[in-house]
């Protein structure tokens, strides 16, 4: 976890010297929003596509994390969508829509 303020400071900081950065996000809180400008890259993780999984094992939900995906899409050049595979929870096609 790092802070939003370090966070925009060093992403600000890159883009004068023309590097490029990427927000990592899981889409959970709205924090990374602040992060995020249409000069910044933005990774996001998918999790999986059920609410359950997002509850039970996130914390959190996945309309809200969907929403925020959204807001990525809209405001970045570029998108990148993770999905780490979890053996057992969402390595199946089953665990996608239960």
């Amino acid at each position: 976890m790092v802070f939003h303020e370090y966070a925009i400071d060093v992403a600000d900081a890159c883009h004068e010297r023309g590097i490029k950065t990427v927000a990592v996000t899981a889409g959970t809180s709205a924090g990374p929003r602040r992060v995020l400008s249409p000069r910044r890259r933005a990774n996001v993780d998918l999790k999986a596509f059920t609410d359950r999984f997002y509850r039970e094992l996130c914390a959190g939900d996945l309309a809200t994390c969907s929403t925020r995906w959204c807001f990525c899409a809209s405001r970045q050049g570029w998108l990148e969508v993770t999905t780490l595979l979890i053996p057992g929870e969402n390595d199946a096609t089953a665990s996608w829509t239960r």
